[in-house]
């Protein structure tokens, strides 16, 4: 079966070569703060689907999830690297995060590997796993292929929008009254 994420020890020796920085050239922002909010992001070289970006097709899951392919970044580079494909080539993100990494030091403390942890949940919650490409938290809403709608009821309720007369229960209520 392949990975649908990366793993615990993959992101463990990330973050240990990463010592909780973003591999964006100079930057210094933790990837996780010291009260354990993550402000960081598990960021794919190659994208994790079709249609991200400098996505491989003939990638397998594997390598997709592998510690080569994954790049620890702030919350903004991580956005500025996706929003401009062409400019932060694969080459260009591999290049930035061997320079990140080189000569460190692979130790990590128990507190770093909590973080390390927080991190990948954090990462859980970002992607859905149920077959679609979804991805939930993004700014400007919910980017997807296709989105399925499942309700217990089998419909769908649909609020009344703001400042129409069905949105104040009285005016809906009086309306209701007249037309009866």
């Amino acid at each position: 079966m392949s990975p649908r994420e990366p793993s615990l020890p993959t992101v463990k020796r990330l973050f240990a070569l990463s010592q909780n920085r973003c591999a964006f050239v100079n930057c210094d922002v933790p990837l996780v703060e010291d009260s354990g909010t993550v402000t960081g992001i598990i960021c794919h070289i190659r994208a994790r689907s079709t249609g991200g970006p400098r996505y491989d097709p003939k990638q397998t899951a594997d390598q997709r999830h592998s510690f080569e392919n994954l790049i620890l970044l702030c919350n903004r580079h991580s956005k500025v690297v996706d929003s401009e494909p062409r400019k932060y080539s694969a080459e260009l993100l591999q290049e930035m995060k061997e320079m990140h990494e080189r000569n460190r030091l692979l130790e990590l403390s128990a507190s770093d590997a909590c973080k390390a942890e927080l991190l990948l949940k954090d990462y859980r919650k970002i992607y859905i796993r149920a077959g679609g490409h979804v991805m939930v938290n993004s700014p400007g809403g919910i980017q997807a292929k296709k989105v399925v709608v499942k309700t217990v009821k089998g419909t769908v309720k649909v609020l009344p929008p703001d400042g129409s007369i069905a949105s104040d229960l009285e005016r809906r209520n009086y309306t209701k009254h007249l037309i009866d």
